[in-house]
């Protein structure tokens, strides 16, 4: 009896990590979407064109990366470029309507979203609803129109606003406008570590708000999505503040097939534009994640049969001794309590094997010293991402 309960944990153990690699296509998609959103949101655009057009190349039927991109190009003042994008996502996704209504060719659309000209001091909203799915699309331009006395000329700036709706919080004393910009009249004020309602994110880097039922604009310079927390210590009269991160933010980006364990999750990655053992730390952390670190022989043999099963054979984890040989570090910080090397590993065949890795040789789960995408037979540039505290 106890030998059938055992195989029975087993095969629900192995099933249930074969489970979570088999939409692992779907994961990079969804995962470049991400760091494509983050990006525009970040008003980084060229990285963000870069994530949506990769999304494109595994995901070509995907709509979201096509309005992404033209978004991210009309934020560069590149309307060729949005235009062109918008046109090729017509072509390939299967129902256009956001690309249409974007190029303005929906008859519903009240005006196009790209415009040549604005003409006027006016706030202009252009609304899409979409019959099949009851979606709304609102995108806003907001333009301004200044007169230059000496030489009486006329120019005019339009910013476009993209719907959001999220929670931030004033970083400094600051000043909520009636525009986006700070031409326009002052209609209130936050004061530092204040709840800001956020309903819109303008072109310029400036954010749309509630501010006590109105609409107001205020700069993001000073936002964040972290909540500051003031408090007044009364031996001294003085004033202490602590930033506390908003929790849910950590697991925003873990693909939705990720591996799970004790409450963190994993996920193995294989991406052409990862080439070394920096750029994967970087690539972890700008998933809000880390390199993966393991601190018990358990958590050790789930990850092994993970990567496994995700059909790989070579992975990098967040251990290294680049800074001083022979003194391996995690990655995030963590204390080296546990360790698995194979027999007479770490060797430093070379000088620049600094990184612990799962390697095809040592099928037991013990770990080698690899040089990451170098000179280690056959040991690639894999690695495996970690979310959790």
């Amino acid at each position: 009896m106890k030998r059938l309960l055992s195989i029975f944990l087993v095969m629900t153990f192995v099933l249930t990590l074969f489970t979570s690699c088999e939409g692992a296509d779907k994961a990079l998609a969804s995962t470049y979407l991400n760091l494509g959103e983050k990006y525009l949101t970040d008003l980084d655009y060229e990285e963000a064109i870069v994530y949506f057009n990769k999304l494109i190349e595994v995901e070509p039927n995907n709509e979201r990366a096509y309005l992404g991109m033209a978004e991210a190009y009309i934020a560069l003042g590149d309307t060729d470029s949005a235009i062109a994008i918008l046109e090729q996502g017509i072509v390939i996704v299967d129902d256009p309507t956001e690309l249409r209504a974007m190029l303005g060719e929906d008859d519903e659309a009240d005006k196009p979203v790209i415009s040549a000209v604005t003409t006027s001091t006016e706030v202009t909203t252009a609304t899409t609803t979409t019959a099949t799915t009851q979606a709304t699309t609102v995108t806003t331009t907001v333009a301004t129109t200044t007169t230059v006395a000496t030489t009486e000329a006329t120019t005019t700036t339009a910013f476009s606003v993209k719907s959001l709706s999220a929670t931030m919080y004033a970083t400094d004393t600051l000043n909520v406008r009636s525009g986006p910009s700070t031409e326009y009249d002052r209609i209130g004020r936050y004061s530092k570590g204040d709840e800001v309602t956020v309903t819109g994110k303008v072109s310029n880097g400036w954010y749309q708000v509630d501010y006590n039922g109105k609409e107001g604009y205020v700069s993001g310079n000073y936002l964040s999505l972290e909540k500051i927390v003031v408090t007044t210590v009364t031996t001294t009269d003085t004033k202490v503040e602590t930033t506390v991160t908003e929790e849910q933010d950590i697991f925003k980006y873990v693909p939705s097939d990720a591996g799970e364990y004790n409450g963190h999750y994993y996920y193995v990655y294989d991406i052409s534009s990862v080439t070394s053992w920096d750029d994967a730390v970087a690539y972890c952390e700008s998933l809000n994640g880390y390199l993966a670190t393991i601190t018990s022989a358990e958590e050790n043999s789930f990850l092994y049969n993970y990567m496994v099963l995700c059909g790989y054979k070579s992975a990098y984890f967040g251990l290294t001794d680049s800074e001083k040989e022979g003194t391996w570090k995690w990655v995030n910080g963590e204390s080296v309590t546990y360790t698995n090397w194979h027999k007479n590993e770490p060797n430093s065949e070379s000088s620049r094997e600094d990184y612990a890795m799962f390697y095809y040789k040592y099928t037991d789960g013990t770990w080698n010293d690899g040089d990451f995408n170098g000179s280690t037979l056959n040991g690639g540039k894999v690695f495996i991402c970690e979310w959790g505290n």
